[in-house]
C-alpha cells in the first residue's frame, strides 16, 4: 500500500511540474508576472523577502492540507491542492529560469525548497489521511508523527532561510 503511494505522489509532483512548465509556455511574461505576483510575489523581489513572507504561506499550507486531509470526503482536495503547489513550481521554475539573472536563486533557494515542501505537504496528508490511520505497529500515534514533520518543516524553514539569506546578500 505504502509503495503503491508513494509512485502515486512520486508522478503526480512530476506530472504537476511539468504541467507548469507547460502552462508558462502558454502566458506572456506579462501575464506570468501577473500570476506569480498573485500566488507567491517572493519570486519577483530583488531584496530578500521578509521571515513572515517565508514562513506565513508554508504555515497556511500545512494548516490547510491537514484540514482536507483529516476529512473523509475531502482527502482529495488536499492532495489537488499539493498538486496544484508543484505546478506553481514548475510554472515559476520556468520563470526565474527565463531570467538570467535569477539562476543562483533558483538552484540553491526556490526550486529545492519548493520541491522539499510539495514532498513534506504529500507526507503529511499520508500521515493523517482517515482512510489511511490504522494504529501504527512501532507505537507512534498520528499525532505524534504530525508533530514530528512539523518540526522538520520548521528546521527545513530554517535552512530557507539561510538560503535567502546567503542568494540575496
Amino acid at each position: 500500500m505504502r509503495t503503491s503511494s508513494i509512485v502515486q505522489f512520486t508522478v503526480m509532483i512530476a506530472l504537476s511540474f511539468v504541467c507548469g512548465v507547460i502552462c508558462f509556455q502558454l502566458f506572456d511574461l506579462q501575464q506570468a508576472t501577473a500570476l506569480i505576483n498573485l500566488m507567491d510575489a517572493r519570486i519577483l523581489q530583488q531584496d530578500a523577502p521578509s521571515i513572515w513572507q517565508t514562513i506565513l504561506p508554508l504555515a497556511i499550507s500545512i494548516v490547510i492540507v491537514v484540514l482536507f486531509a483529516t476529512h473523509p470526503y475531502c482527502a482529495f482536495i488536499a492532495k489537488w491542492l499539493i498538486a496544484l503547489r508543484a505546478t506553481f513550481l514548475g510554472f515559476s521554475s520556468v520563470y526565474l529560469l527565463a531570467q538570467q539573472k535569477s539562476l543562483l536563486a533558483y538552484g540553491i533557494w526556490w526550486f529545492p525548497f519548493q520541491f522539499i515542501y510539495c514532498i513534506l505537504l504529500l507526507a503529511i496528508c499520508l500521515i493523517v489521511s482517515t482512510k489511511t490511520r490504522k494504529m501504527p505497529k512501532r507505537g507512534i500515534l498520528a499525532p505524534r508523527r504530525l508533530i514530528v514533520m512539523i518540526i522538520v518543516f520548521i528546521v527545513v524553514a530554517c535552512f530557507e532561510l539561510v538560503a535567502i539569506s546567503y542568494v540575496f546578500k
